[in-house]
């Protein structure tokens, strides 16, 4: 799965401007300011201690009172578009403050930062809550008239935005209801903080005393693994261990204890903690008028309801079931030929047998691809196709302020124009998010600064290698593919309004632009620019070919086991929590829609961090492929590396953000609406080879 979004990824995107580090402003000295200026104070050093974070959050707090006592005063010489300046004032505020709390909370070295963090995390979004149950701002703000000649398309958009969400938060209910209201929004962020916090401490470890178990495992995974002064050594959950050893361990034992583990993550302190927010969202979703959290959390989505979900949830299954059955089916027969008596497959030998099918069917060794894959010219490449893609520039920036020796940050230009700041955040730690994710620091806003994001990692360390620090293909998937989620929030970043900037438009549209940049991975012109093997050749583009054949393997295993995740997902947040059993829900939904079998003692629902930021939405990331390969057509007919295209991507997709409904901007880009017939065609592709080549067998 890649990377979660809520407040990691795209809907809160952040930073400050280029020109000097933690400025403010990107604005020309003698341009005045616009009407949404809300002269935010300089941002924090992004290494503080935890009281210097905290009181700058509290001065972000302050300004967000002083704005809404300003939009509350009634002045009827006020200019409209000044009064939703005033509004996006305090939305900029409270982003800036969410934004760098979500990072530092799940990403600071600093333990008191963290803290700090989750602190200002609950207390800013306390604030807001309070301010979206204000009727004095919600009044000042349904006066404006929308028939305003002053006013704009984007004007209008943003004040139709802003006010739903005030009635969405129960802003035009009695005292009563509000003040309940909020008292479940604050349980909730609560809720999600304890959740996230006890899943990015809970790693766990298989220690491993006898080296034969490592047998199949790459050579450099080995020797990051040194054995202790007891000889044993630790192979963690996490993903730079997880993969590898699912992949390539021939110890059928190893891989199992290491999935069970994974596979209990936040388990058992999760388990209330759960139950309590299943319980807490149903209970807001009930008192602002809704039948349950998932009705009121796809409202504002591209699907509209929870029916619509569960409609394509099916449709998407029934697609895959048949494709999925035949490559179990495969599998298991595959697994036969060593062990004869086998009745199934289990989840733990997936990615090992698969990969040694596939080795025999397409003469294909993701280990030999791996060799090709050095992750500091993986992002050398990645740096270089953008700048050629989206005519910008990557200006390393040696001396600029981190929150961690290994972050490396970057200046975003085109032409003499800055455009934004990013950081790479890439290699793992302790107390360090576990998975991949792009989050924010600023939201740009145009004419006020700029945006600055990060995208947060755990890749092979090159500073831990004795030779190059090789990743798998996959991961150069998920690396291109928390990249396209930057470039939608940098490119994006020039919106009026902080709520339209970057990747802002519908929620289960956003990981569009991220899954089509991982299409550039399958590309051999693309790769051999950067895909090199320690004597410094490109990766061939025959074994692109092969690797690409092998890849049709196991398309309808993978939509299968989405579909599973998406129906957990919608269905916790359907039902009635009194007396709901997630584990049991999940068993259930597993037996269903999992090519892989429930296996007992272990706990999903605990560790599965997208249902606190998806909630009930997790179908986001397969409706967002359906688009996503609508669009890669385009494309595929004119050219990977075609600047034409890109450029009017760039405009139509990217730079809008959420400025448009996104089905305007994928019909301004494709000429009409985006339909399914492209996602058939790639759910029912056979590998080329899959044909032509004799098989030639492979033992393990």
């Amino acid at each position: 799965m890649k990377a979660a979004i809520g407040k990691v990824l795209g809907v809160c995107l952040c930073l400050a401007c280029l020109v000097q580090p933690n400025c403010a402003t990107s604005r020309p000295a003698d341009e005045p300011p616009v009407p949404s200026d809300p002269t935010p104070p300089a941002p924090p050093d992004l290494s503080p201690d935890g009281q210097s974070f905290l009181d700058w959050c509290r001065r972000e707090m302050q300004a967000m009172q002083d704005t809404a006592a300003t939009l509350r005063r009634a002045d009827a010489a006020r200019e409209t578009r000044a009064t939703l300046g005033l509004f996006n004032g305090i939305e900029i505020h409270h982003d800036d403050a969410i934004n760098r709390a979500g990072l530092y909370e799940l990403n600071h070295p600093d333990a008191s930062v963290r803290q700090a963090a989750l602190q200002c995390e609950q207390e800013a979004s306390a604030l807001y809550t309070d301010l979206m149950l204000d009727p004095d701002l919600y009044r000042s703000l349904a006066a404006v008239n929308a028939a305003d000649p002053t006013l704009d398309g984007v004007d209008r958009r943003f004040l139709d935005k802003v006010l739903l969400d005030f009635r969405r938060n129960g802003v035009d209910r009695e005292p009563a209801v509000r003040e309940t209201a909020r008292r479940l929004n604050q349980r909730m962020v609560e809720l999600s903080q304890i959740f996230e916090k006890n899943l990015a401490e809970d790693t766990r470890y298989v220690e491993i005393a006898d080296p034969a178990q490592l047998a199949g495992l790459p050579e450099d995974f080995i020797d990051a693994h040194k054995p202790d002064e007891n000889g044993v050594r630790r192979i963690a959950t996490d993903w730079p261990d997880w993969y590898p050893v699912m992949t390539y361990a021939r110890d059928d034992a190893l891989r199992e204890q290491l999935w069970r583990l994974g596979w209990n993550l936040g388990y058992p302190k999760n388990v209330d903690v759960f139950k309590e927010l299943l319980k807490t969202r149903n209970e807001l979703a009930k008192l602002l008028g809704y039948p349950n959290w998932a009705a009121y959390a796809t409202e504002t989505m591209m699907i509209k309801s929870p029916e619509a979900a569960r409609r394509f949830i099916e449709r998407a299954f029934a697609l895959s079931k048949p494709i999925g059955e035949r490559d179990l089916g495969e599998l298991l027969a595959f697994k036969r030929r060593r062990k004869p008596e086998a009745a199934q497959v289990f989840p733990w030998e997936k990615e090992y047998l698969s990969r040694l099918l596939k080795a025999e069917r397409y003469q294909y060794d993701p280990e030999l691809a791996r060799s090709y894959f050095a992750v500091d010219k993986v992002q050398a490449g990645l740096l270089a196709l953008s700048e050629k893609l989206f005519d910008i520039k990557f200006a390393r920036r040696n001396n600029a302020e981190v929150w961690h020796p290994d972050v490396q940050a970057f200046d975003v230009v085109r032409g003499d124009a800055p455009l934004g700041r990013i950081y790479l955040d890439l290699y793992p730690r302790e107390n360090k998010y576990k998975s991949f994710a792009m989050f924010s620091l600023t939201s740009g806003v145009e004419g006020l600064r700029l945006p600055e994001m990060a995208i947060v990692g755990n890749f092979a360390d090159p500073a831990k290698s004795s030779g190059p620090a090789l990743i798998d293909h996959l991961d150069v998937e998920t690396f291109f593919h928390e990249f396209g989620h930057l470039l939608h929030g940098l490119l994006g970043g020039q919106s009026r309004y902080l709520r339209f900037s970057g990747a802002a438009a519908e929620w289960d549209f956003v990981e569009t632009p991220s899954q089509l940049y991982e299409e550039w991975t399958w590309d051999p012109g693309v790769l051999a620019a950067f895909a090199t093997n320690a004597k410094g050749e490109a990766i061939p583009a025959e074994l692109v070919e092969r690797m690409h054949a092998a890849e049709d393997f196991g398309k309808g295993l993978f939509v299968m086991q989405q579909m599973f995740y998406a129906a957990v997902s919608l269905g916790v947040y359907e039902q009635d929590p009194a007396g709901f059993d997630p584990d049991a829900y999940a068993d259930r939904m597993q037996a269903v829609y999992s090519p892989w079998p429930v296996i007992e003692e272990t706990h999903f629902v605990e560790g599965f961090g997208h249902l606190i930021g998806y909630a009930s939405n997790y179908y986001t990331y397969m409706w967002s492929l359906v688009i996503e390969k609508d669009l890669f057509e385009v494309f595929k007919a004119k050219g990977l590396t075609n600047t034409e295209v890109s450029a009017a991507y760039r405009r139509n997709i990217l730079e809008p953000g959420g400025q448009k409904d996104a089905a305007d901007m994928v019909k301004a880009f494709l000429g009409r609406p985006f339909a399914f017939d492209a996602y058939e065609k790639w759910l029912n592709g056979t590998g080329q080879i899959r044909e032509e080549r004799e098989p030639k067998p492979l033992e393990p």
